[in-house]
């Protein structure tokens, strides 16, 4: 073993270290466990540059990080991201975290448990309605409109409900509260819902 380079057995075991989100000073000390850390960084540094290793780091990602498209080089980046964040949780002990690591811990929690939910990239449930709206997955009804008067366009409402009462109709077979006005949700004028 050569503090210099890896042969091409520990390059590929090297790499398979690193690639599920160890980080290098950690991967390198598993091949030089005696090592004092100033010899460590050394080998760290060495190997981290042999071309041996970034073959087989190579072989992991299916392609050059120089040959992926935007998109792949994105979704790459995010699940190398992700194993990263999953071994800092899995290495440290969460009642031993203080300060800048422990607030570390835990937004990798969050990302994480934001990935496993599905949720991970989505924005928050406001820009998602607007953007259900707007892409035509929630249609809103409309008021029924009668014809227009002298005094102007009136619009058909329940009997005995103010303006400020109306409540939007469910979307997604998820209604809101019992309580909630048009005013609490967004401005926008829709007719009151069954249930009131």
């Amino acid at each position: 073993m050569s503090q210099f380079s890896p042969n091409s057995e520990e390059a590929r075991q090297l790499a398979l270290i690193l690639f599920s989100g160890v980080p290098a000073l950690d991967a390198v000390h598993y091949f030089f466990p005696d090592a004092g850390s100033d010899e460590l960084r050394a080998c760290t540094s060495a190997w981290m540059k042999s071309p041996l290793l970034k073959k087989s780091l190579t072989s992991l990602q299916k392609r050059d990080w120089t040959e992926m498209t935007l998109e792949e080089a994105i979704e790459y980046a995010l699940q190398k991201t992700y194993r990263e964040m999953a071994y800092f949780l899995y290495a440290h002990n969460y009642s031993e975290l203080v300060g800048h690591e422990r607030d570390k811990a835990d937004k990798a929690r969050s990302v994480l448990e934001a990935k496993a939910a599905g949720m991970a990239g989505k924005t928050d449930a406001l820009s998602r309605f607007f953007n259900d709206i707007s892409s035509g997955l929630v249609k809103l009804p409309q008021p029924e409109r009668s014809a227009p008067s002298a005094q102007g366009v009136a619009t058909a409402r329940p009997e005995g409900t103010a303006l400020g009462d109306a409540r939007p109709t469910s979307l997604r077979s998820a209604p809101y509260p019992e309580g909630t006005t048009l005013d609490d949700v967004i401005t926008i004028v829709t007719m009151p819902s069954s249930e009131s």
